[in-house]
């Protein structure tokens, strides 16, 4: 009875999804369509109803007048092409996998073209977003100074011991092209050789860098840039050399740190500000951390970083990441709405 409650809840939700999606990605272009009025134009490859899209939640119950400005748009989808009256363009597109067809990068850079014969805003062109295929990403912002993982790409019918000689031991195994996918610490040949590879999107092998701390846990920043400003987003500790959402810490020391990091200035603004401009995006975020000598190492740039406006752990009204969300979602929109 379980499994198949939840499958209907499943199917009522598709079908919620879908419905919301028409009226925003068709009904509303075709009213922009017929009744022309200043807007930013947010692309995307595909309809997208969760994660980034919290912001957008965010943005019409606080702010209605500047989502009333937003015309969304799905690459080669009806009425997705440039309008009357367009201020800007926003790509709102987390990887290059995204748009891996031929005809759908052709269709955003077409657009982007059209854009730029006017000289208008275009935020995080196709091509920025290309380099953030982790092994080209890496090697731009290690040419800025900073210390990250070299990575190449790689299958399953690399030889473990090239790749052991080139990165050392440990390294990592994950997506070259996608985030929030499985990765691996590698550290001997027969964990190589019993990796699943239909799990993994475009293979690539990384440098392993060690970063936990004296006393035990390992640190995971977050650091949200628009332009030249930025703002601290979230902290991870977790026990686990792969920190994430999932695995961090849900205690004192967790929101003691978390909540300080959030007070401080950004610590590494300049540094990570130099590897946006190498990168060539307007909008990014990057996940670093600290090695046991200070040094700051970037792990990988996220040209559409997922904002929850509800953390996973905590909540309330005292709720402090939620607090935070909300300030980066006021970040982003005086960003946006200033000079478009």
């Amino acid at each position: 009875m379980k499994k198949l409650i939840h499958a209907l809840w499943r199917r009522v939700c598709i079908v919620h999804q879908t419905i919301v999606s028409l009226y925003y990605f068709e009904c509303r272009n075709l009213a922009f369509y017929i009744y022309p009025r200043p807007h930013i134009q947010i692309m995307t490859a595909k309809r997208v109803l969760f994660g980034n899209w919290n912001y957008f939640r965010w943005l019409r119950k606080n702010h209605p007048e500047h989502f009333a400005r937003l015309r969304f748009t799905r690459a080669r989808a009806p009425f997705s092409e440039k309008m009357e009256k367009a201020e800007a363009l926003f790509n709102w597109i987390a990887t290059p996998h995204q748009f891996q067809s031929e005809k759908t990068r052709a269709f955003l850079v077409h657009t982007e073209a059209a854009f730029e014969q006017e000289n208008l805003k275009i935020i995080n062109r196709i091509e920025a977003i290309e380099n953030t295929i982790k092994a080209r990403a890496l090697d731009l912002i290690a040419s800025t100074g900073i210390l990250t993982g070299k990575t190449i790409s790689c299958d399953e019918k690399s030889a473990f011991k090239e790749l052991e000689a080139t990165l050392g031991t440990p390294f990592l195994i994950r997506s070259n092209t996608k985030h929030s996918a499985p990765i691996h610490r590698i550290c001997n040949s027969h964990e190589f050789n019993t990796i699943n590879w239909k799990r993994i999107t475009d293979p690539a092998a990384s440098r392993y860098i060690e970063t936990r701390g004296e006393d035990g846990y390992y640190r995971k920043y977050r650091y949200v840039l628009f332009g030249d400003s930025g703002i601290n987003r979230h902290l991870i500790l977790s026990e686990q050399w792969w920190q994430h959402a999932s695995n961090r810490l849900n205690d004192d020391q967790q929101k003691i740190e978390e909540q300080a990091f959030f007070k401080i200035p950004p610590p590494f603004h300049e540094e990570l500000n130099q590897a946006r401009l190498a990168l060539g995006l307007d909008y990014v975020a990057f996940d670093y951390s600290i090695n046991p000598e200070g040094k700051l190492v970037v792990w990988e740039p996220n040209a559409l970083p997922v904002i929850w406006i509800l953390n996973l752990n905590y909540s309330g009204p005292d709720d402090y990441c939620l607090q935070q969300a909300e300030k980066v979602y006021s970040f982003i929109s005086r960003i946006l709405f200033s000079d478009s």
